[in-house]
């Protein structure tokens, strides 16, 4: 029981990091590309 918790744990706080790290991603791009035009 304990060891399925922590594998969906682990499952859980990989998909948190992928989509964090794809926002984070998103924004860069963004930023990357409105900077020379805001500026």
């Amino acid at each position: 029981m304990k060891h399925i918790q922590k594998d969906s744990q682990v499952q859980l706080a990989l998909r948190v990091f992928c989509v964090l790290a794809l926002t984070f991603h998103q924004r860069i791009m963004l930023s990357w590309v409105s900077g020379p035009i805001n500026l």
